[in-house]
C-alpha cells in the first residue's frame, strides 16, 4: 500500500477516535450535570415541618440557622389568613418567639379549631419572613368526613423530581411518608450529622413546596435509619449501639409525629375521623431473630383489636409482606413472626364476624403494586387456607429511584422501570357516600385508591381500585396475579435500539468497504467500545461522584447520535475519498 494511503488510513482512524471520544466526554458531562441538576446537596438549615395534626392541635419542628442574619431567634405565627392578608394580625391564633437554643426547636400549638385551614410563618430579627405554609385540621375523632391522603417512599437524597409537585396539586390533609426519606445511610454517633440529612431534603424545592402544604407523618426504613439492610437491635448504653442511639434522637428532634413514642423505637397510632392509622418501626428493633421486639408486637395486637371501633384501619408496614421465605431484612426472613400476625388478623379481623377493615401499605420495594388479599395470608395454624380471608395490600413508591420488582405475586401486578428513575406515589381518598347503602342500611365506606406515575411533567394513572365496607379477600385463589415489570420505558428502549440497529449497519457496511476484514473488526470494535464507555460513562461516574440516580434517556440518545455520526462520516470518507 502507498504511503499516501498509509496516511489517509491514520487519518481516518485518528478522527474517528476523536469522535468516539467526544461522544464519551459529553455522555459524561451531561449525565454529571443533569444528576446535579436533579438533586439537592446543599444543607438548608431554615426550614419547617408541621404534623402530629389532630382536631384541634398540630405540631410544628423549625430549624433555624443563624448564618445569613447573625441571629437565631425566630418568630412562629400561626394564623387563620396567610402572611400580608386581612387577617394578618386578627387572625392570629399562636405567636411565639423561639430563641433557637435547639438544632430543632419544637413547638406544639393547640387551642385551634377543627376543620379549618390554617397559615404558618416564621420571621427573623429583621422581620423578614424565612418560611411559610399551610395546613388543615381534621375534623373531630369519631365524625366521618371526606379526606384525601397521599403516600410513598424511597427518595434519593435532595431530589428535586416533579412528583413533588404533583402530590401538592392532590391538596392532601397527610402526606405519608413509608420511608427512606433520605438515602445517607448514616450509622454514627452524630445527631448533627443526621439533621444535615433533613437539611438536604428541605433543601429540594419541590420536596420543601410539598411539606410545607400538608401535614407530614414519616417513618424511617433502612437508608434514613443506619443504612441498606440495616437492623437496630442493641442495647441503647452498648458502644455498638450509638448509631442507633443518634439515629433515635433525630427522628423525635426533626420529624413531627404523634405522641407518645416509645422509649427506644418510633411506632405510633392515630386517628383521623373514623380512620385508625398504625405506623409498625421494623428497624430500630429488628434482630436477627426477630422484626419487631415483644413490646411493640403486643402494642400492633392491642391496636389491631379494637379495630372494631373504625371504618377503616390503616397499617403502615415499612417492610414488604408479600414474597417467599428468604435471607432478607423484610418480613420474608422472619417467617414465624409474619405467619403469628397473619394468623390472629385472619383469625380475628377476617372473621365472618370481623370488621374485614385492615388496609396495609408498603413501600421499599421501588414500585407500585396491588394485592386485594388472596397473596397476603401466611397463617400456619388451625385456619385452612380455604377458609381463611385475609387483608389487602398497597404498594406505594418510589418517589425517585430505579425501580425494582420485590416479592408477589400480587393480584393485580407491580408496576416499575427497571433501569430509569421512577417518579410514583399515591392518593387514598377516605369518602362516605349517605346516598349510598351497604346492604345494611348503613353508608358505605370507600377507600378509592390512585396510584400514578410522573414522566416528565406529566402524570399518568398506573392504577386504581375502590374498596368499600369489608374489604378483605378469600384466598383460595393465592398464588395467582403477577410481579412483572419493565426494563426500559418505551422512548428510552426506541432510543437503544436504534442506536443498535444503526450499529449494525456500520458493521455491515465496514466490512463491505474496508477491504482488510481485520481492518473492519478493528473499526466495528472501536465504534463498540465507545457505545459502551459512552453509557458506563453517563451510568457511573454521576453516581460514584454523587451517588444520585441518572437519566438514562440522555444518554441513550447521544448513543444513537454517536452512531449516526460514525455512520455518516463512514460514509462520506469512503465515497467522497478526502478527509
Amino acid at each position: 500500500m502507498s504511503g499516501k494511503n498509509q496516511c489517509v488510513r491514520f487519518s481516518y482512524k485518528t478522527t474517528l477516535f476523536l469522535i468516539s471520544l467526544v461522544y464519551v466526554i459529553a455522555a459524561a458531562l451531561i449525565a454529571t450535570l443533569t444528576a446535579k441538576n436533579n438533586y439537592n446537596s446543599e444543607e438548608v438549615r431554615n426550614w419547617v415541618l408541621v404534623g402530629g395534626l389532630q382536631p384541634n392541635v398540630a405540631t410544628f419542628r423549625v430549624r433555624i440557622d443563624d448564618a445569613n442574619d447573625g441571629g437565631r431567634a425566630r418568630r412562629l405565627v400561626v394564623s387563620t389568613g396567610p402572611p400580608g392578608g386581612e387577617s394578618d394580625t386578627s387572625g392570629i391564633v399562636f405567636d411565639q418567639v423561639l430563641v433557637g437554643n435547639d438544632l430543632v426547636e419544637t413547638v406544639t400549638v393547640s387551642d385551634l379549631n377543627s376543620g379549618m385551614t390554617f397559615y404558618y410563618w416564621t420571621i427573623d430579627q429583621n422581620n423578614v419572613i424565612i418560611w411559610n405554609g399551610s395546613f388543615r385540621t381534621p375534623e373531630p375523632e369519631g365524625s366521618r368526613f371526606n379526606f384525601t391522603l397521599a403516600t410513598a417512599g424511597c427518595a434519593e437524597t435532595g431530589s428535586k423530581a416533579e412528583v413533588f409537585n404533583h402530590i401538592a396539586d392532590e391538596d392532601p390533609l397527610l402526606f405519608l411518608h413509608l420511608g427512606d426519606m433520605h438515602y445517607e445511610d448514616i450509622n454514627a454517633n452524630d445527631v448533627e450529622l443526621r439533621i444535615g440529612a433533613f437539611d438536604k431534603v428541605m433543601g429540594s424545592p419541590t420536596q420543601a413546596a410539598l411539606l410545607s402544604k400538608t401535614g407530614l407523618v414519616s417513618q424511617w426504613d433502612d437508608h434514613d435509619f443506619l443504612g441498606n439492610e440495616s437492623r437496630g437491635y442493641c442495647p441503647l448504653e452498648s458502644m455498638e449501639c450509638q448509631g442507633r442511639k443518634a439515629a433515635l434522637s433525630s427522628y423525635q428532634i426533626a420529624l413531627p409525629h404523634y405522641s407518645p413514642l416509645p422509649g427506644d423505637a418510633t411506632y405510633q397510632a392515630f386517628t383521623i375521623g373514623t380512620v385508625r392509622f398504625i405506623v409498625s418501626d421494623l428497624r430500630s428493633e429488628q434482630s436477627e431473630e426477630a422484626i419487631y421486639s415483644e413490646v411493640q408486637k403486643a402494642w400492633l395486637v392491642d391496636e389491631l383489636s379494637r379495630a372494631d371501633d373504625f371504618d377503616f384501619v390503616v397499617w403502615v408496614t415499612p417492610a414488604p409482606w408479600i414474597g417467599q421465605a428468604k435471607e432478607d431484612d423484610n418480613w420474608f426472613n422472619f417467617p414465624n413472626d409474619r405467619a403469628e400476625l397473619s394468623d390472629y388478623i385472619s383469625q380475628t379481623l377476617g372473621g365472618e364476624s370481623g370488621p374485614q377493615n385492615l388496609l396495609a401499605l408498603s413501600a421499599d420495594a421501588h414500585m407500585v403494586a396491588f394485592d386485594d388479599g388472596r397473596n397476603t395470608y401466611y397463617g400456619q395454624e388451625q385456619m385452612p387456607r380455604s377458609d381463611a380471608r385475609s387483608f389487602p395490600m398497597l404498594m406505594s413508591g418510589p418517589l425517585d429511584r430505579l425501580g425494582s420488582a420485590k416479592g408477589g405475586p400480587f393480584s393485580e401486578g407491580c408496576h416499575a422501570i427497571e433501569y430509569e428513575r421512577n417518579h410514583q406515589y399515591s392518593t387514598l381518598d377516605f369518602v362516605f357516600a349517605p346516598h349510598e347503602s351497604n346492604g345494611d342500611g348503613k353508608e358505605r365506606a370507600c377507600i378509592e385508591i390512585r396510584s400514578f406515575q410522573i414522566k416528565g411533567s406529566s402524570k399518568h394513572e398506573i392504577f386504581s381500585k375502590r374498596l368499600c365496607d369489608k374489604i378483605f379477600q378469600g384466598t383460595e385463589e393465592s398464588g395467582t396475579g403477577s410481579c412483572v415489570t419493565s426494563s426500559f420505558s418505551t422512548l428510552t428502549l426506541a432510543v437503544i435500539t436504534a442506536s443498535g440497529a444503526v450499529y449494525i449497519i456500520f458493521v455491515i457496511m465496514s466490512c463491505r468497504l474496508i477491504d482488510k476484514k481485520f481492518e473492519a473488526s478493528k473499526v466495528s470494535f472501536m465504534v463498540f467500545v465507545s457505545l459502551v464507555s459512552q453509557y458506563g460513562a453517563g451510568i457511573f461516574i454521576p453516581h460514584l461522584g454523587m451517588a444520585k440516580n441518572i437519566e438514562i434517556l440522555p444518554i441513550a440518545i447521544i448513543a444513537l447520535a454517536y452512531s449516526l455520526t460514525v455512520g455518516l462520516f463512514f460514509l462520506w470518507n469512503n465515497f467522497i475519498g478526502v478527509l
